[in-house]
């Protein structure tokens, strides 16, 4: 479990040799959230639990979606969006 803003989130780890693990910062920085240093270069997006998406969904890299939240159809999820939360 991940702790971020009050917030717990289960985070799932790749394989490094994963074709997601080329999902990385060009100027080899590391990724921050929410004013939160995560420690990576690479870095999907982080979703937390019971999160449920519609078809044709587009989650920017680099996202934090909290727990318990619906993301409608063709919806462009980006930032950080707080639990409990209704994207349409």
């Amino acid at each position: 479990m991940v702790r971020l803003a009050k917030t717990e989130i289960s985070l799932i780890l790749l394989p490094p040799r994963s074709r997601f693990s080329r999902l990385v910062r060009l100027d080899k920085k590391e990724i921050s959230i929410a004013d939160v240093n995560t420690g990576r270069r690479k870095l999907g997006a982080i979703i937390g639990d019971r999160v449920a998406t519609g078809i044709n969904v587009s989650i920017n890299l680099g996202s934090m979606i909290g727990n318990n939240t619906q993301i409608g159809p063709g919806a462009l999820a980006h930032g950080v969006i707080a639990p409990n939360s209704r994207i349409f």
